[in-house]
């Protein structure tokens, strides 16, 4: 493939100081069996060998992009340059860490052609971590009752903002409708819904349940993705956050309303972006609106509390008032 075709899969990553996993990442990409990629690359100011690594790659495979942030723009700031330079029909967000199975775009190809409401696919999620010469890995994986292609966009995006899934043996207690966000989706809705959060949403939770109301969320009963988890060993976060989203995150957070104005917006995204179904289902829209906004008042108490332990983590004081 040259650097002029149109791709049908951006594979995007925004990279911070990722210079000692990243060629493990790559290597599982470049063993893909399904070859219709790009790979692009976003520096977000790295202090380490990251830069060096990425200008190699993208010397020695034209499939590789390189560009890179004059200030530090985080995650999903990074993320949102990504999607702005990307060609491909369908995005991925992989991160220097993590890894996929030689199949993982092949499938979630297939799968998502198969369904022509579909947004997003994903596979079952293999959660590791390697310390002190330790390994430890737990499979991430929906029962069979969730999965999200067999129930309603309601029933998902519901699901997903309040944790009423039931957790199945391998998933501890947790449902894996987030992991989505790591999948393949529709590049445009990706780009759409990280618009309407301002470029800072709260949780992989919050991002999802948009691409839930607007289509169908294909899951796939394969383990496909290896997601480095240090938290496994309670050994903290990668960092690499510009302080300025982190205290945006936590005054959305204490602020209910604004939470509620935020997932409001991602509602109405989510209804432009598959109007000819919402149109016909106007009844389906007020109930999923409402849903919502009461899955909101339910755990807002809960989601404040975790976002303050999710900042003093990063060692951002903050007070139980506004």
């Amino acid at each position: 493939m040259s650097n002029t075709s149109q791709p049908l899969v951006t594979l995007g990553m925004p990279a911070y100081n990722g210079a000692a996993t990243l060629a493990r990442a790559y290597a599982s990409i470049a063993a893909q069996t399904w070859t219709d990629w790009e790979f692009v690359i976003c520096d977000d100011v790295s202090s380490d060998d990251t830069v060096a690594q990425c200008e190699a790659l993208a010397a020695r495979d034209p499939r590789v992009r390189f560009v890179r942030n004059e200030s530090n723009l985080g995650a999903f700031g990074t993320v949102a340059r990504l999607l702005s330079i990307a060609r491909g029909r369908y995005f991925c967000w992989v991160c220097t860490d993590d890894y996929w199975h030689p199949e993982f775009l092949a499938k979630l190809v297939r799968a998502l052609e198969s369904r022509p409401d579909s947004v997003a696919a994903m596979g079952a999620t293999e959660m590791f971590a390697d310390h002190a010469g330790e390994h430890r890995a737990r499979v991430m994986r929906i029962p069979p009752q969730h999965v999200p292609q067999n129930r309603s966009r309601l029933a998902n995006a519901v699901a997903l903002l309040t944790n009423f899934d039931a957790p199945s043996e391998e998933t501890t207690g947790k449902n894996a409708l987030h992991h989505f966000i790591h999948g393949l989706v529709e590049r445009t809705l990706f780009a759409e819904t990280l618009r309407c959060f301002d470029g800072a949403p709260l949780s992989d939770r919050e991002f999802v349940s948009v691409w839930a109301l607007a289509g169908t969320l294909v899951y796939v009963d394969e383990v496909l993705f290896y997601k480095d988890t240090p938290k496994l060993f309670s050994t903290g976060g990668k960092g690499g956050e510009p302080q300025e989203l982190v205290d945006k995150r936590v005054r959305v957070a204490k602020d209910k309303k604004a939470r509620e104005r935020l997932v409001a917006r991602g509602v109405r995204t989510a209804a432009a972006y598959y109007r000819s179904t919402w149109i016909s289902e106007p009844l389906r829209t007020a109930a999923a609106a409402f849903a919502v906004s009461l899955g909101l008042a339910r755990s807002a108490t809960r989601i404040a509390a975790r976002a303050r332990a999710w900042a003093r983590s990063r060692s951002v004081s903050v007070s139980s008032s506004r």
